[in-house]
């Protein structure tokens, strides 16, 4: 029976090195494709200040291409004025409407 356990305690022995094997090849293979993926990152990091240098002067152009045009602000105080004169309007209409006689419709 020595012989059996010894085979037994062999087999145990082999299932638990071939399982610990598998795991840390697995874990370099892992670590293996993280640091791939991070020598990477200086390349990208330079492209992303490169693509944000190019957005900087882009919308420094459009800011000199606009100069002259009405601002969102301007907009919203003539949009007010507008509204504010067609109150005017139609508060004078009435008055106007009494003033003039109707001209009769052939």
């Amino acid at each position: 029976m020595p012989d059996a356990a010894k085979r037994a305690a062999d087999w145990k022995d082999w299932a638990y090195r071939t399982a610990l094997g598998a795991v840390v090849l697995w874990g370099m293979n892992w670590l293996g494709s993280k640091i791939d993926t991070l020598s990477g990152l200086p390349a990208k990091v330079n492209q992303l200040v490169v693509d944000q240098g190019k957005l900087t002067v882009a919308v420094d152009d459009i800011k000199k291409a606009q100069t002259g045009f009405a601002t969102g602000a301007d907009v919203q105080t003539l949009t007010g004025r507008v509204d504010t004169l067609t109150g005017r309007v139609d508060g004078m209409e009435a008055t106007v409407n009494s003033l003039v006689k109707p001209v009769p419709k052939r």
